[in-house]
């Protein structure tokens, strides 16, 4: 009590007024449609009101705090969340959020009814478990010291996220193998020591938002008389602000996604392990876990107890308290809902005469001023100002257009026969206007709105432009609501308030012009956080609602649930996948025209899913290309796209010259030569190629046509930074197509350095000219799928290879490469030094094929070090039919190698009995080398040979 008297003055001094914004947050019930949970709770406060409600709320901060125990008697507990929330936004406006939390630590409220449920034992951070004055606590915290949970956790939450994120800290011996306890309890104590180490170093006590130690402090003051100074201010510490973090790390913006569940079971055993530490307990009581603390053997009680003058000194460290005019926590926005406004107008409207009772008389006059002052609350929830007609019109709008009302009111409509009475309604997405007898007048989507003016305070124009937001279509009709009324600057604010809130990302050539007379009339519109998920799905029911298409569940839970898993990349298959009602193609359509303007996402995958036929949807996805500008990577692979849609891709290219992008796959479509004549025309622009890095076009029916006009587009575009090209599958028979490859990968500006030419019918004799020898960024050639059998083929093929001097990897899998010892050893003796990755699948061998590798060991014509088995790292000769004697030869010839590190032998081995003498032969090794330290488990992918009819045990 004596700290707080002492630091009262610096507590009321706290002023975040100048931070505090009003925000527009809808009702959103559990199934995530708006408005269902109470549809009142969406109409529009001012800032005029909003400061009214402040005033009340500081009122009776100042005079009566007995009425904020009321306020939770009133609420359901269903809501005491909520209200909580809400408590600590006002608070937090008018500098008394520490004075809150004080008040109910030492009054905490009674509370009877239904116990609410408990919190989570592992991640989330729920709060309807917790008691009244935690859940301010942690409201607070969460906003004034999030920089300092970033800066203590970020490192540790990091590293286990993503660079250890398939690791395992689980050591309950009921969760896991015992095997496994003491190792992963030795890591565990690793982390521990060293998060402690940094917590309780100098520079992060220093680092400690000062609200937070003002509360350490209190709970440090009420328990040094019961000498439990550690435990009650590290419970606190620990509970209220590093656990929600820990539990919640996306929601705490210290990671950008959602983490996995078993890295959600690490930090969640992390985070209760910090808790029995510096809490002091040896069971944790949240989680019944016991992590042995009480045990003097214990590796974890042996960590706690070397730490404990430490933990100590921080604890007594953190109690510093205020220490200056000004309580510093981290540069915040402290964000007002409207909800939040709904919930304490409810209470001091509904609940007037019990709270007027308990101030003093004159206190009780002002409160009752101060709500004078405010719109009638039963009005705003039940439209009792409109007549019959209209509330009936108005319920059958909402109903139908699955609308959510924000505004409601009156206004004099201005008309070729004079002022007309009409009804004005602002919904998240349209704005209506009703005539006497509850018939629509005027109905318009905020897209289609092009300007808002108001020459004085008592006078509104709103313009319309129909097929705003439509791409293709010409623009429509326009019209004007010319309209006089009391309430024009809280219909802009409205209006201003829903567009940001559905339409945010919207760029500001489509946003309808604002003008109004004086500037001053304007309120400052925050600019929304979506970041997440919130911005897409709010966009789509905009979308939905201008495309009269209804709002599909299933697109919104998705939206909700999965958009952490996407990371930076937008995949339809989180739509598609796994999904008992597929969604038809003119349902993606609104969603699709919602990620046009959604800068959340560097790139767009569509894979498998061939209903992209359909014109419509065709058109919603290239009118993403068309305006989008972040994102950068195009997969559109195995959508039956035909050359109309590419016609409609390179016309979106082209229209949209801000964006320069590098990855775009076409791959498995049936686009045939028209299509690569229309893709030719965007390949061929060097502003537009600029940046591209991968051009992906493997199965789209190029003919030698086709494939010519790419080829030579790409060297007319010059993209000097591609380094991926796949035609795979093209064709590539005849000389000039050869000669247009060859030709563009020896141009100066070639910079291609892994080339897919499977399945070309090419002849690599027709490569084997002095431009390809000039491509010495090529380090991946893929020539599979070839006919490579006859003399002069293979020629070619070691010619070809002779001048590739930085080739890594070089496909060779179903060639029909030979089984003749001269004419491969001529192949495989012309392997450059630089080869690491060799793969001869499917290509029938034999013995001699195995032998023609062997002779490449000991070439005197090269030096024994640099023959191609002395520098491979990767040899891939499955379903190569070596046979039993191919494979004995082989591993004898690699007895001592120190270079492979990997052999697949898959489907080469006949008998049995060849086990033995694969064993013998490989295993006793004269020499210390690379297999035998691959070869000892678990490392079972170093060799394989599945399917081998071999018994490998």
């Amino acid at each position: 009590q004596r700290f707080w008297t002492q630091h009262a003055h610096t507590i009321m001094e706290l002023r975040a007024a100048s931070n505090t914004v009003i925000v527009f947050q809808p009702t959103v019930d559990q199934a995530g449609s708006l408005g269902t949970v109470d549809e009142t709770m969406n109409l529009m406060y001012s800032i005029k009101e909003a400061k009214v409600l402040e005033e009340i709320f500081k009122h009776i901060m100042m005079h009566q705090m007995n009425v904020l125990s009321e306020f939770y008697r009133f609420e359901a507990p269903s809501r005491h969340v909520e209200l909580s929330s809400a408590l600590v936004s006002m608070s937090l406006s008018t500098g008394s959020t520490l004075q809150l939390i004080k008040y109910f630590l030492t009054h905490p409220p009674i509370i009877t009814g239904p116990k609410e449920v408990a919190e989570s034992d592992e991640g989330g951070d729920d709060t309807s478990g917790l008691s009244i004055p935690s859940q301010l606590i942690r409201f607070y915290l969460s906003k004034v010291g999030r920089r300092y949970l970033k800066d203590l956790l970020g490192p540790t939450v990091r590293q286990i996220t993503q660079e250890e994120r398939r690791s395992n800290l689980e050591v309950q011996p009921g969760k896991i193998d015992h095997a496994y306890v003491a190792h992963n309890t030795q890591v565990l104590v690793e982390k521990m020591n060293a998060l402690l180490q940094h917590m309780t170093s100098k520079d992060m006590v220093d680092k400690l938002p000062q609200p937070v130690k003002a509360i350490a402090s209190y709970y440090g003051e009420t328990s040094a008389k019961h000498g439990r100074q550690l435990e009650t201010v590290g419970s606190f510490f620990v509970r209220d602000y590093i656990l929600p973090a820990l539990n919640s790390p996306f929601e705490h913006g210290l990671i950008n996604a959602d983490p996995s569940p078993r890295v959600k079971r690490n930090l969640h055993i992390l985070g209760e392990l910090l808790d029995a530490c510096v809490g002091g307990q040896g069971v944790v009581v949240g989680g019944g876990e016991d992590w042995g603390l009480g045990s003097p053997t214990s590796p974890l009680f042996e960590l706690v107890q070397k730490r404990r003058p430490d933990l100590e000194e921080y604890v007594r460290a953190i109690q510093g308290g205020p220490k200056s005019a000004i309580l510093g926590g981290d540069s915040f926005t402290n964000e007002i809902s409207m909800r939040q406004l709904h919930i304490l107008h409810s209470l001091v409207f509904l609940h007037e005469a019990e709270i007027t009772k308990m101030f003093a008389d004159v206190k009780a006059a002002e409160f009752t001023k101060m709500l004078a002052r405010l719109p009638n609350y039963q009005a705003k929830l039940s439209f009792s100002f409109l007549n019959s007609s209209e509330q009936k019109a108005l319920k059958t709008f909402i109903t139908q257009k699955n609308e959510s009302p924000c505004f409601v009111g009156y206004v004099d409509k201005k008309g070729k026969k004079g002022i007309v009475k009409r009804v004005m309604v602002i919904t998240l997405h349209k704005i209506v206007t009703f005539k006497p007898n509850g018939r629509t007048a005027r109905e318009a989507h905020l897209l289609d709105l092009s300007e808002i003016s108001s020459p004085s305070p008592k006078s509104l124009d709103l313009s319309f432009q129909t097929h705003r937001g439509e791409s293709h279509a010409p623009l429509g009709a326009v019209f004007k609501i010319s309209c006089e009324t009391e309430e024009v600057d809280e219909i802009i604010t409205c209006i201003r308030r829903v567009y940001e809130h559905s339409l945010s990302s919207v760029p500001a050539s489509i946003k309808p012009k604002v003008s109004v007379t004086p500037l001053s009339r304007l309120e400052a519109i925050p600019q929304p956080d979506h970041a997440g998920a919130t911005g897409l799905l709010n966009a789509y029911k905009a979308m939905c609602a201008y495309h009269q298409s209804p709002v599909k569940p299933t697109i919104c839970w998705y939206i909700e649930n999965t958009y952490g898993q996407m990371g930076s990349t937008f995949d339809l298959k989180s739509f598609t996948h796994h999904i008992r009602e597929p969604v038809a193609p003119e349902d993606f359509v609104p969603l699709f025209h919602a990620l046009r303007y959604s800068w959340n996402f560097e790139g767009l995958t569509i894979k498998g899913y061939e209903q992209l036929h359909s014109r419509t949807l065709a058109i919603a996805v290239t009118d993403v290309v068309r305006y989008n500008t972040t994102i950068k990577s195009y997969v559109f692979a195995k959508v039956n796209m035909k050359s109309e849609g590419v016609d409609l891709l390179v016309e979106a290219l082209y229209a949209n010259t801000s964006n320069k992008i590098r990855t775009l796959s076409l791959a498995d479509n049936p686009l045939e030569d028209r299509g690569a004549a229309s893709l030719s025309r965007y390949l061929a622009e060097p502003t537009l190629v600029a940046q591209l890095t991968h051009l992906l076009l493997p199965n789209v029916s190029f003919g030698e046509r086709g494939a010519i006009q790419i080829l030579q587009s790409l060297l007319k575009g010059a993209p000097a930074a591609l380094s991926v090209l796949d035609l795979s599958g093209s064709k590539l028979t005849s000389v000039p197509a050869a000669t247009a490859l060859t030709q563009f990968m020896g141009a100066d500006f070639c910079r291609v350095n892994t080339l897919k030419l499977s399945a070309t019918q090419l002849n690599p004799a027709r490569l084997a000219n002095p431009d390809m020898a000039k491509a010495k960024s090529l380090t991946h050639l893929d020539l599979s799928h070839n006919r490579i059998s006859k003399k002069d083929e293979l020629t070619g093929l070691a010619t070809l290879l002779r001048g590739m001097f930085n080739l890594k990897v070089l496909n060779l899998r179903n060639c029909q490469l030979p089984a003749r010892d001269k004419e491969l050893r001529e192949v495989f003796k012309a392997a450059p030094i630089t080869l690491t990755h060799l793969i001869l699948c499917e290509n029938p061998l034999g013995l001699h094929g195995a032998n023609a590798l062997i002779s490449t060991i000991g070439l005197e014509e090269v030096g024994a070090e640099h023959g191609l088995l002395n520098h491979l790292r990767v040899l891939e000769l499955d379903d190569s039919e070596l046979g039993d004697q191919g494979v004995a030869a082989l591993c004898t010839a690699l007895r001592g190698n120190r270079s492979l590190r990997a052999l697949h032998i898959s489907r080469s081995l006949k008998y049995p009995s060849c086990a033995l003498l694969f064993s013998s032969c490989l295993w006793p090794s004269p020499v210390p080398c690379a297999w035998s330290r691959r070869m000892t488990l678990p490392s079972p992918s170093s060799i394989l040979f599945s399917s081998s009819a071999i018994n490998v045990g």
